[in-house]
């Protein structure tokens, strides 16, 4: 088999290097192990906030609901000023 030689423009291949080093930084802080929630927990968190809930009364209910969400997770999808 015969080797190939490829020729590409520099900025083609600077393109590809900041397209994979984007992807790279992408997936070394993604968390495959947690699923993120669902619309209708999102909205009975903004929900509960809006009536005086805070994260972990919040966390402590929705754990005891079945739901395996961290205080954190709570706490930012709270609304702004909860």
């Amino acid at each position: 088999m015969g080797e190939r030689l490829v020729i590409v423009k520099a900025d083609t291949l600077a393109r590809w290097h900041r397209e994979r080093f984007r992807r790279h930084w992408t997936n070394l802080y993604r968390r495959p192990d947690r699923a993120r929630i669902c619309a209708q927990i999102r909205g009975l968190i903004r929900e509960m906030a809006t009536h005086g809930w805070g994260a972990p009364r919040l966390h402590g209910e929705l754990l005891k609901l079945g739901f395996d969400v961290c205080e954190a997770t709570v706490a930012r999808n709270m609304p702004v000023g909860q």
